[in-house]
């Protein structure tokens, strides 16, 4: 079997059994672990666990990590060894508000898996900064959870293909805008633009998604292609021509499991990997500053733009701000110690 180099990045490869089952089947906890949580030792011992194959392999050597006691019961040790992951890892950004609690589909959690796997891309260091231009950028208190929970895994996917740069990752948070408010990866809504009248209306021998189901241009071949293949993810991957492409590259089932799309980690990879791929479109557009042509080179249209231009006027906005604000401070500490 081929597999592919992002494959091998994969949280997911070398744990027990397919790879592809992890996506649906990784490591839970019954509850949320942490102080003053429900605490079970079941879901404890995991994490105790997932942290000393983290010490085991020198990943918090500057701390000096003791190998944990796997009792399960949250300890004060337990407690600096996860906060010291966070903090050297992912610069407290898993945990903006500061409460290193463990959940399914956490950050935290999601990384701990990640390092017992020995595929997290360690050399990635998020700067806090970035989950403020996301707030910015994607606002709302919905956007806000969601986004403490799958800005590392996106910022990551960005990373590893080569497209982290500022600019591009304002394009990434804005075509999430533009795709989908909640900042979560989403499986496409009903609406007129994919289903006729009759089916949005359930008439009798009419199904949804019937407009894709005979959409040539996206691979389709009939029912019930146009539901199966409909838009899911952070981009809204569509159609059974991209599911295949991308089935291939990852190596994943996603022409019979198209759920996998919506995946935190699969849509990220998704993401990460449709910017890399538009990549020299999106750059030319953005050097003549043409918000419409970038969005395009996304979207393959205009659904969404105004979102999208929003978003990125934003972001730009905040970053001028933020790096002003950063050249003053420097300048006045210089003028200070003068």
């Amino acid at each position: 079997m081929v597999v592919s180099e992002f494959s091998q990045f994969s949280p997911y490869a070398n744990l027990p059994g397919d790879p592809t089952d992890w996506m649906y089947d990784p490591p839970v906890l019954s509850a949320a672990v942490g102080w003053h949580q429900p605490n079970y030792p079941d879901d404890v011992t995991l994490v105790q666990r997932l942290v000393n194959i983290a010490i085991d392999n020198g990943y918090l050597e500057a701390q000096a990590a003791v190998r944990l006691d796997e009792e399960g019961q949250w300890d004060e040790e337990l407690d600096s060894a996860v906060g010291a992951i966070e903090a050297r890892y992912l610069s407290g950004m898993a945990s903006p508000l500061g409460q290193k609690v463990l959940a399914n589909g956490s950050p935290l959690f999601m990384f701990l898996v990640h390092l017992a796997a020995g595929n997290a891309n360690l050399a990635v260091q998020y700067s806090p900064v970035m989950y403020q231009l996301a707030r910015v950028m994607l606002p709302g208190r919905l956007a806000a959870r969601n986004l403490s929970l799958y800005l590392p895994n996106i910022l990551q996917a960005m990373a590893f293909n080569g497209v982290a740069d500022t600019e591009m990752v304002l394009v990434a948070l804005a075509s999430i805008r533009a795709e989908t408010s909640s900042v979560a990866p989403v499986s496409e809504g009903v609406s007129r633009f994919n289903s006729t009248p009759g089916a949005m209306r359930h008439a009798p021998g009419t199904h949804t998604f019937d407009r894709y189901d005979n959409r040539s241009d996206i691979g389709n071949t009939g029912f019930p292609d146009g539901a199966s293949f409909k838009g899911r993810g952070f981009v809204q991957l569509t159609g059974r021509e991209h599911y295949a492409d991308y089935a291939k590259y990852f190596n994943w089932p996603l022409v019979t499991k198209p759920d996998l799309a919506n995946d935190p980690w699969g849509a990220a990879a998704l993401l990460g990997k449709f910017i890399r791929d538009h990549e020299s479109r999106i750059r030319n557009a953005l050097r003549r500053n043409d918000l419409r042509a970038a969005r395009r080179a996304v979207n393959g249209g205009s659904n969404g733009l105004t979102e999208f231009i929003e978003a990125m006027n934003a972001g730009r906005r905040f970053l001028q701000q933020h790096i002003a604000g950063a050249t003053a401070a420097r300048l006045t500490a210089q003028a200070g110690a003068h």
